[in-house]
C-alpha cells in the first residue's frame, strides 16, 4: 500500500486535528470550514455593516454622515465633499489660484475695470472685453492684409494672390498667360457647317473619344487636333464633350499626339 503524505498528520497544515472538527454558521447554522464564522451570504452583510457609521474605518466624528451639511467659508454655498472648505470658484481666489504670483493679483481686486469700448466691467487686467476684442482682431488683420497685397498694373485694385499682376477683368485677351496672337477671333470657313459635324459624330458613335461621355440635351463638340480652323479633313476631326474640349487647349502638343494616336484606330 502506497502512503499517502499529505493527509492528516502528515499534512504541513495539521493543527491538532482541527480541520477534522465540523464548524457551522452563526446565522444559519450551514456547515462552512472550520476557518470560517459566517457563510458567504451572512459574512458579505456583516462586512457592509461595519462600513456604516461608527464602524467604518474612515469615522472621524461623526463628519461623514449624511444628515450633516458643509458650507463655503467665504460665500457660504453648499459642499459636496465634506472634507473641503471652499467651493470651486472661491478655491481659484487670490493666493488659492494656480496662477498667483507675488500679490500681481491682488493688487486689482478692489477695482472695477471696464471696456474701453462698451464700458462693461471685465477683468482687471484685460483692456476689453470678448466681444470688442474679437472685432477689434478682425479690423486689424485686414489693415495688415492691405499692406501686403499688390495692385493691378492696369486699373490699380487689390489683388488677393500675390504671384499675378492683373485682376480678373484685365487678366484678359493680350494679358492672359494663354494668348497666342488672337487665334481664337478666327472665323471658321463655311464648309465647316452642321453637314460635318454630324457625319463625325456618327462616325464617334456620339461619344466623346475622351471621356466616354454620351450625347443627352447638349450636343457634342468637335475639335480641331491640329488647332487649324481651315483644316476641316475628317481625319484631323474628333468629337469631344464640352469640358474636354476646354481641357484640350492647355498643352496643346501633348493632346496633339493624343488624339492623333485614337484616329489611327478608328
Amino acid at each position: 500500500m502506497k502512503k499517502h503524505y499529505n493527509v492528516g498528520q502528515n499534512n504541513s497544515n495539521y493543527i491538532n486535528g482541527k480541520s477534522l472538527k465540523l464548524n457551522f454558521c452563526i446565522d444559519c447554522h450551514k456547515k462552512i470550514s472550520w476557518n470560517a464564522k459566517r457563510c458567504k451570504q451572512h459574512g458579505y452583510k456583516h462586512n457592509s455593516l461595519l462600513r456604516i457609521g461608527k464602524k467604518a474605518s474612515n469615522y472621524k466624528h461623526g463628519e461623514s454622515c449624511k444628515n450633516k451639511k458643509h458650507y463655503c467659508i467665504e460665500c457660504n454655498k453648499l459642499l459636496i465633499d465634506y472634507t473641503a472648505d471652499f467651493c470651486k470658484y472661491c478655491s481659484q481666489k487670490g493666493r488659492r489660484s494656480p496662477k498667483y504670483k507675488n500679490g500681481y493679483y491682488s493688487k486689482y481686486e478692489h477695482k472695477n475695470n471696464h471696456c474701453i469700448d462698451c464700458n462693461k466691467i471685465i477683468y482687471p487686467i484685460s483692456k476689453r472685453c470678448k466681444k470688442c476684442n474679437y472685432n477689434f482682431l478682425k479690423k486689424r488683420n485686414k489693415l495688415k492684409q492691405k499692406k501686403n497685397r499688390l495692385c493691378c498694373i492696369i486699373c490699380g485694385k487689390l489683388i488677393s494672390r500675390y504671384d499675378s499682376l492683373f485682376c480678373r477683368k484685365c487678366y484678359r485677351g493680350k494679358n492672359h498667360s494663354n494668348w497666342l496672337g488672337g487665334i481664337g477671333y478666327e472665323i471658321y470657313p463655311p464648309y465647316f457647317n452642321n453637314k460635318i459635324k454630324e457625319q463625325i459624330r456618327s462616325r464617334d458613335d456620339y461619344k466623346c473619344q475622351k471621356c466616354c461621355k454620351k450625347e443627352n440635351n447638349r450636343k457634342l463638340d468637335i475639335h480641331h487636333i491640329d488647332y487649324n480652323k481651315k483644316n476641316c479633313e475628317k481625319d484631323n476631326l474628333i468629337t469631344l464633350c464640352h469640358k474636354c474640349n476646354n481641357r484640350a487647349n492647355y498643352n496643346r502638343d501633348y493632346w496633339y499626339a493624343y488624339f492623333k494616336y485614337i484616329i489611327k484606330k478608328i
